[in-house]
């Protein structure tokens, strides 16, 4: 599916963890690293679900695909704060307040290779 949206010309994030691994994005012509948040993971049931959702929220909104990995990475941080797939899903106000905290992870471009 990632392959299938950058062809569509949308950018996409390799996910396999999103809560222990980085993983690059690729978005335009750059290449970036987005660094998970810093939690104490209490139940991660529906953490990806929570992440492709607000990544599918935020690109709706028409924002570029770094700002979409950066909200959904937000929510899927605070997802994974209490028990179940659903009782700490975030809403938006919670999201933003998130990335404007002083922990937010600071995405970082990943030179080319060569």
């Amino acid at each position: 599916m990632a392959r299938d949206l950058q062809v569509l010309g949308f950018g996409a994030l390799s996910i396999d963890d999103i809560l222990h691994v980085d993983r690059p994005l690729k978005g335009d012509a750059t290449v970036w690293r987005v660094p998970a948040y810093k939690v104490r993971a209490v139940d991660t049931t529906g953490a990806g679900d929570c992440f492709h959702g607000a990544y599918a929220v935020a690109l709706t909104a028409g924002e570029p695909p770094i700002a979409c990995a950066l909200y959904a990475t937000a929510a899927a941080a605070i997802a994974i704060t209490g028990h179940g797939g659903r009782v700490a899903l975030p809403d938006h106000s919670a999201c933003i307040a998130r990335m404007a905290g002083d922990d937010a992870p600071v995405p970082a471009p990943i030179p080319p290779p060569g």
